[in-house]
């Protein structure tokens, strides 16, 4: 596969433009939104073959689609740009779960730290009697 500078691009067979784009740059693959080979648009799921001209269209900022990674419909034949989708996705996956994951930490440590009052006070010997009252109430 050609760029359209005309540097030579060597690839697996079987690959496609996405396969192409993440070849030149990670970046450039994830922003991947169409491609022209041999001045024509093609899908992104077209097999490439050697000595074609592939140029990328890409958006300013974007994102790999989820659809990429299902082998069925054949966007990605290479390992390497399927592991970079997978690393994108697993990135963004944590950042996620940690944003969701903070305030629930935070009112479930409040309970931990009254658990944790509670064992030792009944530890120094005094009557648990009534404990169902002193439990703090989770905000709603």
């Amino acid at each position: 596969m050609l760029t359209p500078q005309g540097r030579v691009v060597a690839l697996d067979r079987g690959a496609t433009p996405v396969d192409f784009a993440y070849a030149l740059h990670t970046d450039l693959g994830h922003r991947c939104r169409g491609a022209k080979v041999n001045g024509a648009m093609v899908p992104l799921n077209t097999v490439l073959d050697n000595g074609q001209r592939v140029e990328i269209v890409t958006a300013k900022e974007g994102a790999p689609s989820r659809d990429w990674l299902n082998p069925a419909l054949g966007y990605l034949a290479t390992h390497r740009a399927r592991s970079k989708v997978r690393a994108w996705f697993r990135q963004r996956d944590v950042g996620e779960q940690s944003a969701w994951g903070a305030p629930r930490w935070k009112r479930n440590s409040s309970v931990l730290a009254w658990w944790t009052r509670t064992r030792k006070s009944s530890r120094s010997g005094s009557s648990l009697a009534g404990w169902t009252s002193s439990w703090p109430r989770s905000p709603r």
